[in-house]
């Protein structure tokens, strides 16, 4: 009898038990394990539905297009700047003010300038700030640090001001933005530029309504799938910012990071040893 009893509870709790690790989802709006959110993001940024621009004229689309053969503010060796961006340099958004995105390498630089172009090659938005003192000019990017004395370079973000008199991005239309690295302010020969294309999309308002019910893991993968690289980038940028000292969820988040960065192309990034500046323009 007494057998028969325990047999009984044994099965009971199996069947408790399996039930529970059977029958446990995540919730839309819950965390999901990170490295569960790397396996959801794409291997491969490019696909058949998200082309290069067969439209605009950029002022530059590589790095280093305009570098002074007899010397250059960045170590021999080092990662040139670069725009994270995928191999065809365009990526969509759904942001009137999206945020941009670059690497900013170790160097002698003065200074760094941002400009967004419209189709017509015309500025519509420009910004720097100084990399040799936190003082600058009303148009300094605020919260960002002097890479003067980081050993690691930098992923720098740029939130287009909303408050700054620009009109928002126009849906349908193609902007390029440039990033230049400024060796030389009497020389801009000198400078080393890279940049991208953007195109603002309409709003998909069932996307939206997912989002403001998604963790910021799900709302990565929500973006990712919706192919709109710019959203995708920012929430990763901003996870990886925002995670807290804990090692193990460090690694995590760095996984996904690479993920993001080796499916668009930037391999070269994903190598590099990086501190996330926050670069927000007042």
């Amino acid at each position: 009898m007494l057998s028969k009893q325990l047999l009984s509870r044994f099965l009971f709790l199996t069947s408790v038990l399996w039930g529970n690790l059977l029958f446990t989802p995540y919730a839309l709006g819950q965390d999901r394990p990170p490295q569960t959110v790397s396996n959801r993001l794409p291997d491969q940024w490019e696909s058949s539905d998200f082309r290069p621009p067969r439209s605009g004229s950029p002022r530059s689309t590589q790095s280093g297009g305009r570098r002074n053969p007899n010397g250059s503010c960045i170590n021999s060796g080092n990662l040139l700047p670069t725009a994270l961006v995928p191999p065809s340099r365009f990526g969509i958004t759904q942001a009137p003010y999206p945020q941009i995105s670059w690497y900013l390498p170790p160097s002698t630089a003065e200074a760094v300038e941002i400009i967004i172009f419209n189709e017509q090659d015309q500025e519509v938005y420009s910004a720097w700030y100084s990399l040799k003192s936190a003082a600058s000019s009303p148009a300094t990017l605020a919260n960002s640090v002097s890479n003067q004395s980081l050993p690691k370079g930098e992923i720098m973000s740029l939130q287009i001001p909303a408050n700054a008199g620009i009109n928002p991005l126009e849906v349908g239309k193609l902007y390029y933005w440039e990033v230049s690295l400024i060796c030389d302010m009497d020389n801009r020969t000198r400078d080393i530029p890279t940049g991208g294309y953007l195109q603002r999309i309409d709003p998909d308002d069932a996307l939206n309504a997912q989002l403001g019910q998604a963790s910021p893991p799900e709302q990565a993968i929500l973006y990712a799938n919706a192919r709109l690289w710019y959203e995708t980038l920012a929430t990763v940028v901003k996870m990886q910012r925002q995670s807290p000292q804990d090692p193990t969820l460090t690694a995590s988040m760095n996984t996904i990071w690479t993920k993001l960065l080796n499916s668009a192309g930037l391999e070269k990034v994903a190598e590099q040893p990086l501190y996330l500046g926050a670069a927000n323009s007042q």
